[in-house]
């Protein structure tokens, strides 16, 4: 008696995209916990010059390690979802600061070369990218 076992064509295609799932998923998280130590190591002085950002870091940070949180326990979509949210929401506040700048800010303006702010812009867009490619392919795939 001969058996034959069927793989579906989606479940197929699942183990192929494992290893680019993985490695975007690394990357996602790294880029999240960037995001997290830049804003952490700027967090007193920003409490103590612009106390609304510093909130506003902290609110970030807890939203990021949520999306991290939500990549590592299986809820994938909302990981990325929120990661990308709170990644891009970064980047647009960060760009309205050095460019027409926030209240009590207003020195920032122009200053794109602070380091904490170069390396956040890039772990920021490292998650924006990384979130779109993950979701774009788990949209493929349904």
């Amino acid at each position: 008696m001969k058996s034959t076992v069927s793989v579906s064509n989606s479940a197929s295609q699942a183990l192929a995209n494992q290893p680019a799932n993985l490695v975007t998923k690394t990357v996602g998280l790294l880029g999240l916990l960037a995001i997290i130590y830049v804003h952490f190591l700027d967090l007193p002085g920003k409490i103590e010059e612009t106390p609304y950002l510093g909130y506003g870091y902290i609110i970030l940070m807890l939203g990021c390690a949520l999306a991290a949180g939500f990549l590592l326990f299986k809820r994938e979509r909302r990981g990325w979802l929120l990661g990308g949210v709170m990644a891009l929401g970064a980047i647009l506040v960060y760009a309205i600061n050095r460019t027409v700048g926030l209240p009590m800010a207003m020195e920032d303006i122009g200053n794109w070369t602070e380091p904490l702010g170069v390396y956040s812009m890039i772990a920021e867009a490292i998650v924006v990218v990384a979130a779109g490619w993950a979701l774009s392919r788990q949209a493929k795939n349904q």
